[in-house]
C-alpha cells in the first residue's frame, strides 16, 4: 500500500507542474484608433490584439469609448463600436460595445457570462492547426444613411485569456523516465514467498 501511495505522489509530482503551466491567463489590452465617419457603410478594424496559439478561454472582455452620432438621421445602437473575433478574414463572433447617440458619451461594456460562453463556443471551434491570425478586434459598425455619423474617440478594450500548455519534448523525457523509474522501484522490491520442502 505504502509503494501505491508513494508511487501516486511522486506521478502528481511529475504531473502538477505541467497543469499550473495550462492555468497561466494572460490578460492584453489594445487602444483602438479614432473614428470619423460621414454617411457611409464602413465597417473598419480600429485595433486589435493577436492571441496566443492554442488559445482555449476568454475569461474576461471589457471595454470603453466616448462615441456619438452627430447626425440628423434617426439612431440605433448598431450604430457603434463592435468587439469580434476574427479567424483570418472572417468575424466568427461579435457584440455591440458601444452604440452611438446624437450626445457624446463614454461607454464602458462588460461581456456578460453568456456573451463569454458564446465567444468561448466561437473560439473552441478554431483549428489551431491550420488557422492564422486569430485576433480580437474593434471595429467601427458605421451607418451610411443620410445625416447618420460615427464618431468614437479613446477607445480601448481589454482580454484576459488562457491558452493551452504545450508540454516542451524535455518535460516529456522527464516524465517517462518518471514513471519508467517508478515501475522499475516497484517491480524490484517484489517479496517472493518460498515454501520450506
Amino acid at each position: 500500500m505504502k509503494k501505491i501511495v508513494l508511487a501516486a505522489l511522486s506521478a502528481a509530482a511529475v504531473v502538477a507542474p505541467m497543469q499550473q503551466a495550462a492555468a497561466a491567463t494572460t490578460v492584453q489590452s489594445a487602444t483602438a484608433a479614432n473614428f470619423d465617419s460621414y454617411s457611409q457603410w464602413r465597417s473598419d478594424e480600429l485595433g486589435a490584439i493577436t492571441l496566443a496559439q492554442g488559445t482555449n478561454l476568454i475569461s474576461s472582455l471589457t471595454s470603453t469609448a466616448t462615441v456619438w452620432d452627430q447626425g440628423w438621421g434617426g439612431q440605433t445602437g448598431d450604430n457603434g463600436l463592435r468587439l469580434a473575433l476574427v479567424v483570418g478574414t472572417s468575424r466568427v463572433w461579435q457584440a455591440t460595445a458601444a452604440g452611438a447617440s446624437h450626445g457624446a458619451q463614454t461607454i464602458d461594456f462588460t461581456a456578460s457570462v453568456d456573451q463569454l460562453a458564446s465567444l468561448n463556443g466561437a473560439l473552441a471551434a478554431v483549428d489551431w492547426s491550420t488557422a492564422s491570425n486569430v485576433r480580437l478586434g474593434m471595429f467601427a459598425n458605421a451607418y451610411g444613411w443620410g445625416g447618420w455619423e460615427l464618431h468614437s474617440r479613446n477607445a480601448s478594450f481589454s482580454v484576459a485569456s488562457t491558452a493551452a500548455a504545450v508540454p516542451e519534448p524535455a518535460t516529456w523525457a522527464l516524465m517517462a523516465v518518471g514513471f519508467g523509474l517508478l515501475g522499475a522501484t516497484m517491480r524490484r522490491r517484489k517479496t517472493v514467498v518460498r515454501y520450506a520442502a
